[in-house]
C-alpha cells in the first residue's frame, strides 16, 4: 500500500519528513486534475490512518475536511503526509496471532452515550 500510493502521487523518491502536518493560511484554488488525485490519495491515507498508521490520523482528518474546497495548500499538505510516510515506513501497528490461541480482538462500544438522555 505504501509504495503504491507514493507512486500514484509521483512521490516514490521524495525526501522524507519528520512531521506529517504543518499549519498555513494560503487559499489558492487547486486545479481540477489535482483534485481528483487528491481525493484518491486522501482515501488511501484514511485507510492507513485507521488500520496501521494512527500517527497520521490528525493530518488526514484535516485533509478530508478541506476536500470540499481544496486549495493548492491542501495538495501540498497531502504531499507532505506522503513524504512523511516515505520517511517512516518502518513505523506502524502490527497485529500478530499467538501460535496456540490465534488472534482474538475484543471491542467495546458505548452506543447510548453512557445512558445520557437528550
Amino acid at each position: 500500500m505504501r509504495r503504491t500510493r507514493l507512486r500514484l502521487a509521483g512521490l516514490l523518491l521524495a525526501l522524507p519528513l519528520a512531521a506529517a502536518a504543518q499549519p498555513s493560511a494560503e487559499a489558492v484554488r487547486a486545479d481540477s486534475r489535482a483534485v481528483g488525485r487528491l481525493a484518491s490519495v486522501t482515501g488511501a491515507l484514511a485507510y492507513a490512518a485507521n488500520s496501521t498508521r494512527p500517527d497520521i490520523a490528525h493530518a488526514v482528518n484535516m485533509l478530508q475536511r478541506s476536500l470540499a474546497e481544496p486549495t493548492e495548500q491542501t495538495v501540498r499538505e497531502a504531499k507532505r503526509v506522503l513524504r512523511y510516510l516515505a520517511g517512516t515506513q518502518h513505523l506502524g501497528l502490527t497485529f500478530r496471532a499467538s501460535s496456540e490461541r490465534g488472534l482474538r480482538l475484543k471491542t467495546f462500544s458505548d452506543a447510548d452515550w453512557a445512558g445520557e438522555e437528550s
